[in-house]
């Protein structure tokens, strides 16, 4: 009998483990495509700069001072947030079919005046009007290079030749077939073999330990991957391999990966605790 139990804990578990990874990928991409992901991908990145001295390299050469400024402006939280949002939107038109509006150079002029404000405001940088105005001029004349950079950077649906775009089409498929009727499916097996698994060792409560151990496995390697996906992030940083939407989208994982993955953690521990505390109360049953 005892073999039986555990030749079942061990159908159970895998099944759990297979749709439990499988409802957690669908979440992390999610989360890594979220604008809060990307804005903190391009925080801990140096995307704006690689996108900015891509633009740069052909066109009319500025003030040292004021390429400075530029340079220090696009890495603000302003530029950060805003190129966040966008980046957001033009990869979820491809993933989800919204509404999409391409960036344009009164968006970039908008994010240039409200970064040389916060950088003036809040880093201490003494910048003059005359530096302003030749910082917004700049930007003017040679904007829309800049923007077509951004726009040919980021994947969007009616552009084939955009960099990423056979990437973000594969990961579209994907996340079609996980739509939120297969998400809800998937989250229902997950609590019914759960709760089988807790079911089937109920007197001695191991099942939530068993569920837990699936969770602390599952956690580990999502972590994993987002600790791997930073090291890329950082490789392609350093050596300047890959695509500025690779350097982007390796970033963004990081994030959608460690946030499953602590959050899978997080289920670990609340099932250790209810082993803990079914024990407690079984026993003072017992006692009675």
């Amino acid at each position: 009998m005892k073999v039986l139990k555990v030749i079942v804990a061990l159908i159970i578990s895998f099944l759990l483990i297979c749709t439990q990874g499988i409802l957690m990928g669908a979440f992390a991409c999610d989360r890594s495509f979220s604008a809060d992901s990307v804005t903190k991908a391009i925080q801990e990145t140096n995307f704006t700069k690689q996108l900015y001295d891509q633009a740069a390299a052909s066109n009319e050469a500025a003030d040292e001072k004021v390429q400075t400024f530029i340079q220090q402006a696009m890495g603000t939280d302003t530029a950060a947030k805003a190129l966040g949002e966008y980046a957001s939107s033009a990869i979820n038109s491809v993933l989800y079919g919204e509404k999409y509006e391409q960036f344009t150079q009164e968006d970039l002029a908008r994010i240039a005046e409200d970064s040389l404000a916060e950088l003036s405001g809040q880093t201490g940088v003494t910048i003059s009007e005359s530096q302003k105005k030749q910082v917004l001029s700049y930007v003017d004349k040679n904007g829309p290079a800049i923007v077509k950079e951004i726009n040919d950077t980021l994947p969007v649906m009616n552009d084939s030749a955009a960099a990423g775009s056979s990437e973000m089409a594969a990961i579209s498929q994907v996340q079609s077939f996980l739509g939120t009727p297969m998400r809800v499916a998937l989250s229902a097996v997950c609590l019914i073999l759960g709760i089988l698994l807790i079911a089937l060792f109920w007197g001695s409560k191991l099942g939530f330990i068993w569920w837990a151990f699936i969770s602390f496995i599952l956690g580990s390697v999502f972590v994993l991957l987002g600790t791997s996906s930073n090291l890329l992030s950082s490789y392609i940083q350093e050596t300047g391999e890959g695509t500025t939407f690779s350097l982007l989208l390796t970033g963004m994982f990081t994030k959608g990966f460690t946030f499953v993955g602590v959050a899978a953690l997080i289920l670990m521990a609340v099932l250790v605790v209810m082993c803990l505390v079914g024990r407690s109360i079984a026993r003072k049953r017992a006692a009675a």
